[in-house]
This record gives structure tokens, C-alpha cells and sequence, in this order.
């Protein structure tokens, strides 16, 4: 019997053993990955390997041999955000990195000239989730809401602080064609945006901070996100949403993806004063406050969606 008990607690302690021997081994490897092997740790050993080879004076070789391999991150109070790109995307406000390929080259100018990662960060334009530090989490994470526009459709984020139209040659020419275009094309006759508009179809003024969760995606031909949602319904409504009354209008590929990025500019955010533009000030005042308008302008914006040249309508004859 006393045998027994004596083998029965080598074997317990043996399995002790080797369980804390596991343990110890899965510990081991968590913290190498997280403090070695992570995407962002090899992003910053490479970024650093170019620093030196780009230094050519003693000030630069100084920034090379400081250069610590850390987390990066914009703390953004005022926009409620913590962006971490900057662990990856080392160079965005280098100069030395221009033609550098990403992730380690320079923004493209001249935005951070007026926009400083600093004051500003990254997601506030390009979306995405700023906290994250793996790429496929900050792009487009499937449990995350919030997925790094295309490139393409980057505009939109201007809108959210800049009056479309003031930057049809800023930088921003598909936004300002987009805000034309819902103008002058009646869709005020259906969409109410800010105080103006009918009430035929959905409210528009936060349709920019929906996530793809609010719209019927079964339909699509293309990927399932909100972007692509938007631009397939723009050229074939019922297509997308096969009970939709919305008409369908000859629209160009252009037209449409200027709309998508019109719609992904109306977010209605709190900002602080501080952050908006002059401008935006001014088309807030106008869009409660329009001004007088004659009688082929007014139609043009809320009957000409449903009526259109006032002979035989597609909605209302």
C-alpha cells in the first residue's frame, strides 16, 4: 500500500512537471512573439537598416542611432481616437523616405502639411482601427466596424471637416462632383439631409458612419462592404436592394463612385471647433440658411428625382 501512495505521487508530480514545463514553454514563446515577431517589431528593425542607409550627415546618422524599437502611437484627445499606424508606417512624415515603398515611405503631398500626424493621425482620413498594431486587425478586421477606406475613396474624409465643394481643386475633386451631383440630380426630392429634403427614402446624415452591418448585403456582385454597397446601388438600385424605390439613373462609373464618396463624407460628428475648416463653417450656415433660389433651381433639387422634365414622371406621372 505504502508503495502505491509513493508511485501515485511521482506520477502526479511528474505530470506537475511537465504541465508547469508547458506552461513555461507556451510563456516563453507569447512573449518572443510579442516582443519579437511581431509584424510591427520587423517593420521597425527594417526602417531602421534604412535610416542608416539614407544618413548622410551627422545629424541623421544621430536619428539612426537613437531610433528605439517601440510602439508608436498619436494620442488624439480632441478627435477621441489613439492612433497606432506609426508603428508600421514609420516614415509617413519623413522626407527621407520618399519613394521609399510602404510601408515605410513618405505621405504623399501636401496634406500633412496642414493636416501634421501629430495634431491630426491617421484614421480620421483613412479610417481603419487605429488602436490596432496588425495590419489585417487595422484594415479590415471582420469584428471590427471601422475598415480602412480604398484608396480611392479617401476624399470622403474630407467632407468631415471641409466643405465639399470648396475642394474641387484641393484635392478633391470626386467629393465635390459627388455633392454636385446629389444636388443637382433631385435627391433631395426622397433624402432628407440636415433640415432639407423629403422624407421618401432613408435620412442621409450619418449614412458615412454606418457600418456594413445596416446594409442588405445579398445581393451585391462585388465584396461585401459598405463601399461597394453603395457604389453598385448608385448604378442599379434594385439590383442591390430588389425592393428599393429608388429610380435608377444613367450614372457613369465616375458619377457613382463621386456619390459613394459624398454619402461616406456624412458622418454629422461633434468636432471641436478648432478642427473644422473656414469653409465647412460657412456650408453648415448655408445648409440651415440656403439662399434665395429661382423656381428651375428648387425643382431641379427636390421635384426633378421623382418628375423629372415635368412631361411623365418614373415614381409620380
Amino acid at each position: 500500500m505504502k508503495n502505491d501512495v509513493h508511485s501515485t505521487e511521482r506520477l502526479y508530480k511528474a505530470l506537475l512537471l511537465v504541465a508547469s514545463l508547458v506552461t513555461f514553454g507556451y510563456l516563453l514563446a507569447s512573449a518572443l512573439v510579442e516582443n519579437y515577431f511581431m509584424e510591427w517589431h520587423h517593420h521597425q528593425r527594417e526602417y531602421r537598416t534604412l535610416l542608416f542607409e539614407k544618413a548622410d550627415d551627422d545629424h541623421s546618422r544621430k536619428i539612426a542611432n537613437n531610433f528605439r524599437i517601440e510602439l508608436q502611437q498619436a494620442v488624439l484627445p480632441e478627435l477621441d481616437r489613439v492612433d497606432r499606424c506609426l508603428s508600421c508606417h514609420l516614415g509617413a512624415d519623413n522626407p527621407r523616405m520618399k519613394g521609399v515603398p510602404q510601408p515605410y515611405g513618405f505621405h504623399p503631398e501636401p496634406y500633412l502639411e496642414q493636416h501634421p500626424i501629430g495634431r491630426f493621425g491617421c484614421t480620421p482620413c483613412h479610417q481603419g482601427q487605429g488602436r490596432a498594431i496588425q495590419s489585417e486587425q487595422a484594415k479590415r478586421d471582420e469584428h471590427w466596424a471601422a475598415w480602412l477606406l480604398p484608396l480611392p475613396y479617401t476624399e470622403a474624409s474630407c467632407g468631415v471637416c471641409h466643405d465639399a465643394e470648396a475642394l474641387e481643386d484641393r484635392g478633391a475633386p470626386l467629393l465635390a462632383l459627388g455633392s454636385r451631383l446629389f444636388r443637382e440630380r433631385g435627391c433631395f426630392s426622397c433624402h432628407r439631409l440636415g433640415e432639407r429634403g423629403g422624407s421618401f427614402g432613408p435620412a442621409l446624415d450619418r449614412v458615412g458612419r454606418k457600418d456594413k452591418h445596416f446594409f442588405p448585403m445579398e445581393h451585391l456582385a462585388g465584396e461585401h462592404t459598405v463601399v461597394n454597397w453603395l457604389y453598385e446601388h448608385f448604378l442599379d438600385p434594385q439590383a442591390v436592394v430588389p425592393e428599393s424605390r429608388m429610380k435608377k439613373t444613367p450614372l457613369t462609373p465616375e458619377e457613382a463612385r463621386a456619390l459613394t464618396i459624398h454619402m461616406l463624407s456624412l458622418q454629422d460628428r461633434n468636432l471641436p471647433k478648432e478642427i473644422l475648416a473656414p469653409d465647412k463653417y460657412r456650408a453648415l450656415y448655408e445648409s440651415r440658411y440656403p439662399p434665395l433660389a429661382d423656381g428651375e433651381t428648387l425643382y431641379m433639387q427636390f421635384c426633378y428625382g421623382c418628375h423629372e422634365e415635368a412631361v411623365i414622371g418614373d415614381t409620380d406621372p
